[in-house]
């Protein structure tokens, strides 16, 4: 059991320290986006009966593998997934459910297993919807000229993408791509998402 904990904790933290270098010019912290590039690459190379592809593929596998040993406790399977089994399970239930993709990566791996069986039947259940700070436009509407970097983080909560040109900073948010734009003195402008989850209700 000893054991078993250790590499349940040596995944997770290698997951953590090699998502940022995984996804370079991404934000530090793995998205649903990030899993759906990488389940497309495993899906491309499974496809083709490999052992071994590119990094994506294999951050997959080592990402559900890790998430599945964290969380065994919450699913009632009639025997032990392989690691196959449980890639494939998250395979199809992103397929079977592509409006769920606004969830946080951890919560669609678990909403998949629950929601999958070792058969491959997809059920309908879906992680709970989450509405970002950085999702909601009365949020975007508060902002103004020279609000601080910490103040941003506030309203908006921690951008997934930080860029730099010359002495101006960016900040990308979300899928719909809000932007922040800082200079020395704080704020200097700022593009809403063209959509929003959420309008104040």
């Amino acid at each position: 059991m000893r054991n078993k904990n250790l590499l349940v904790l040596y995944i997770v933290l290698l997951t953590f320290f090699l998502t940022p270098f995984l996804h370079a010019g991404g934000g530090s912290s793995y998205d649903s986006n990030q899993l759906m590039k990488d389940m497309k690459e495993y899906s491309k190379v499974s496809s083709k009966n490999k052992n071994s592809g590119s990094m994506r593929s294999e951050h997959f596998i080592g990402y559900v593998s890790g998430i599945y040993d964290a969380t065994s406790n919450l699913y009632n399977f009639n025997q032990v997934p392989n690691t196959e089994q449980l890639c494939n399970m998250v395979v199809k239930y992103l397929k079977a459910n592509p409006d769920t993709y606004y969830a946080t990566a951890s919560d669609l791996v678990i909403a998949a297993l629950k929601g999958t069986s070792t058969d491959g039947q997809v059920t309908n259940i879906k992680p709970k919807k989450i509405v970002e700070k950085y999702q909601k436009k009365e949020n975007w509407r508060s902002i103004y000229k020279r609000m601080s970097k910490r103040d941003i983080k506030e309203v908006l909560g921690e951008p997934l993408n930080i860029t730099t040109s010359g002495n101006l900073e960016f900040w990308s948010y979300g899928t719909y791509l809000g932007r922040v734009t800082f200079d020395e003195d704080g704020v200097w402008g700022w593009d809403e998402p063209s959509s929003f989850e959420s309008e104040g209700k």
